[in-house]
C-alpha cells in the first residue's frame, strides 16, 4: 500500500451486489480478500436499494473515511460521486475516490484508464496516484416541484439516451444487458424519433434543434463503449456538447459504427461545441439521463465544477 493511503486513515468499500446482473455478489468475497491483502483493514457496505451508495458514502466521509472505493457499474459510481458532493462543494476535502468497475458498461473507467479486471483496478488503488477531476452538475425540478441538484462524472444525454435508459430494464428481464441495450436503442430510434430542443451554451444565443440525441460529456465514452465525445477531457474545466441533429433514419444506422471508433468528424449533421454552462428546454416531453440513470424531463441546467473530486486513476 502506498505511503499516501497508509497515512490517510480509514478505507471503506461501497459494493452494489446486483451490478452486472448480480454477478458482483459472487465476485465480492474474492475482491474483498484481495483488497485486504493489499490495503490492510477495510470497512465494506453492500447496497440494498437505489440511493444507498450516496447515503453510505456521505455517512462514511462524515465519520472520517479518507478513501471510498466504489465496486459496481456507472450508476453505482454516480451515486458514490453524489455522496462526495453537496450543493456547495465536497463533503470532505482531500478524501479520495477509488473505483473497481464491475458493472455492464463502466464507461467512465475507460476515460480514467482503470482496468475492467478487479486485480488491475486494485493495482491502481494501491499505487495511490490521484488526479483532480471535474464533475458536471445538473439542476432541475422534480415531479414534486422541488429544485434538485445532482452531480455526474461522465455524461448527460437528452433525447434518445434518456429513452433508452427508460426501456433497457424491461428488455433486461428477458436477455443479457448488451442485448437489452441494443434492442432498447433500436426500439427508441423507431418509436421516439427526433425532438425539438432549445439549447443555450454559456452566454451564446439560444438555438433550436430537431435532434435525435444531445450529449454534454465530461468523459469520452457512453452507452457501452460508444466513443461519443472522443475529445472530451475530465480536467479541462469544460463540457463537450454534441448535437446529433436532423439525420435521416437510414444515416443513423450508417453512422453508428463511427461512434464505436470515435471517428465522428465525418458526420456533417453532428454539431460540436464546448462550454461551462448549458441550458436545455422543450415543449415536448424529453427524457434526461445521467451516467446511465434516468433523472428527469427537460428543462435542465447543466454546468461544470472544475477540480471537484480527487480520484485514483490509471492515467
Amino acid at each position: 500500500m502506498s505511503d499516501q493511503l497508509g497515512r490517510n486513515g480509514k478505507i471503506a468499500f461501497v459494493v452494489n451486489p446486483e451490478s452486472r446482473a448480480g454477478a458482483t455478489r459472487k465476485r465480492w468475497p474474492r475482491i474483498q480478500e484481495m483488497a485486504q491483502e493489499r490495503l490492510g483493514p477495510i470497512e465494506s457496505y453492500l447496497t440494498t436499494a437505489p440511493g444507498d451508495a450516496t447515503g453510505i458514502t456521505r455517512r462514511c466521509l462524515g465519520e472520517g473515511t479518507s478513501l471510498m472505493v466504489c465496486v459496481g457499474g456507472d450508476g453505482t459510481l454516480n451515486e458514490v460521486v453524489n455522496g462526495f458532493m453537496q450543493e456547495g462543494g465536497p463533503v470532505r476535502q482531500r478524501a479520495l475516490l477509488g473505483y473497481i468497475p464491475v458493472g455492464t458498461g463502466c464507461d467512465f473507467a475507460r476515460s480514467v484508464s482503470i482496468p475492467r479486471d478487479s486485480a488491475g483496478a486494485l493495482d491502481v488503488i494501491t499505487r495511490g496516484k490521484s488526479r483532480l477531476i471535474d464533475l458536471g452538475r445538473l439542476t432541475y425540478t422534480d415531479s414534486r416541484g422541488q429544485r434538485v441538484v445532482r452531480y455526474f462524472d461522465n455524461a448527460v444525454s437528452i433525447g434518445i439516451g434518456g429513452a433508452v435508459v427508460a426501456r433497457v430494464r424491461d428488455y433486461a428481464r428477458f436477455c443479457g444487458p448488451y442485448t437489452a441495450y441494443f434492442f432498447s436503442l433500436l426500439s427508441c430510434i423507431f418509436l421516439e424519433g427526433k425532438k425539438q430542443v432549445r439549447l443555450r451554451v454559456d452566454d451564446g444565443a439560444e438555438a433550436i434543434f430537431r435532434a435525435w440525441h444531445i450529449v454534454t460529456a465530461n468523459g469520452r465514452f457512453q452507452g457501452h463503449a460508444l466513443q461519443v465525445a472522443p475529445d472530451a477531457s475530465i480536467d479541462d474545466g469544460l463540457l463537450d456538447v454534441l448535437v446529433f441533429g436532423d439525420i435521416r433514419l437510414i444515416d443513423v444506422f450508417r453512422h453508428l459504427p463511427k461512434l464505436y471508433s470515435g471517428k465522428t468528424e465525418s458526420i456533417k449533421e453532428m454539431i460540436r461545441t464546448r462550454g461551462r454552462k448549458i441550458s436545455a428546454s422543450s415543449e415536448e416531453p424529453v427524457l434526461v439521463e445521467a451516467d446511465g440513470e434516468l433523472i428527469c424531463r427537460l428543462p435542465v441546467e447543466i454546468d461544470i465544477v472544475p477540480g471537484a473530486l480527487r480520484m485514483l486513476t490509471g492515467l
